[in-house]
């Protein structure tokens, strides 16, 4: 009889601290958005159709993708895989077993 792992439980938890995450984030964001405006601005990038309030927003933005996705890339690697992984990959080979199996039958009756 094989033995069954025992599944962890999720924190309930686990979605508030993502919008926190998120959320602080978005506030270091906002915060880092001026000197990476006058970078780009020294650097010869020009903003002239954009308004201030509308280019902050827009590279605040933009500074809180790449912190949110490096976030949940880093995360995606150190949590390994999910529950449902095991059972796909189970319902997988299964599947992989049954079509073999009746492949197997079908030159057998030849």
């Amino acid at each position: 009889m094989a033995r069954q792992k025992k599944k962890k439980k999720r924190s309930p938890l686990l979605p508030v601290i993502g919008l926190v995450l998120a959320l602080s984030f978005a506030g270091i964001a906002y915060v880092v958005e001026p000197p990476v405006e006058a970078f780009l601005v020294n650097s010869g990038v020009s903003f002239s159709g954009l308004t201030p309030t509308t280019l902050r927003l827009l590279l605040a933005g933009m500074i809180w993708l790449v912190l949110f996705g490096t976030a949940m890339f880093i995360v995606a690697i150190l949590s390994g895989h999910t529950p449902d992984e095991d059972e796909s990959l189970r319902f997988y080979k299964e599947s992989a077993r049954r079509r073999k199996e009746q492949r197997r039958q079908k030159s057998r009756r030849r």
